[in-house]
This record gives C-alpha cells, sequence and structure tokens, in this order.
C-alpha cells in the first residue's frame, strides 16, 4: 500500500497498528460487549484524522480513535462522544 501506516479495527478485540516499523496490539477500552456498533468506524475515522492532523503520532492517535469509540458503542444510535466523556475514559485507562 506503501502507507506509513494502517490501522484495523476488530470489534471487541480491538485494533492492530501497524506504524510502519511495529505492530501494536490495542486492547478494547471498557465493556467488551457493544450496544451498538452504529457509527464506531466514523467514530474511529474522525478521531484518528482529527489527532493526527493536530500532531498526535499514530500510537496516540489509535488508542485515543479507540477510547472515543469504545464510548460510541455503549450508546444507541449513531452518536456524538463529547470531550467530558472521552476525557473520563482517558483518565481511567491512561
Amino acid at each position: 500500500l506503501n502507507s506509513k501506516s494502517s490501522l484495523i479495527t476488530r470489534g471487541k478485540k480491538g485494533m492492530i497498528l501497524f506504524d510502519g516499523k511495529e505492530v501494536f496490539n490495542i486492547p478494547v477500552v471498557g465493556a467488551t460487549e457493544a450496544v451498538d456498533v452504529t457509527g464506531a468506524g466514523d467514530t474511529v475515522s474522525s478521531v484518528i484524522s482529527l489527532a493526527i492532523a493536530s500532531g498526535a503520532g499514530f500510537l496516540d492517535a489509535a488508542n485515543l480513535a479507540n477510547a472515543a469509540a469504545s464510548i460510541a458503542v455503549m450508546k444507541r444510535g449513531n452518536v456524538a462522544v463529547s470531550a467530558e466523556e472521552l476525557e473520563k475514559v482517558l483518565d481511567e485507562y491512561f
């Protein structure tokens, strides 16, 4: 693919990140049984894009996206994740 990195989402198994040098297993944050996966991929795409655009490295961006998606899947429907919710998850798990 000639890309600098690749991120593969794996549902309740978390994510795998290849940053061009190493492979990282990113475990699920919080509960492993989702309420609704609607919008989870959109959440990952938007959060990782914003994080990288803001200067985060691939691993930090992937961890942030994983945390945001973990919040989104615990709600019904296509939802937004608030900064307060994300901060709470980050404080608890990182």
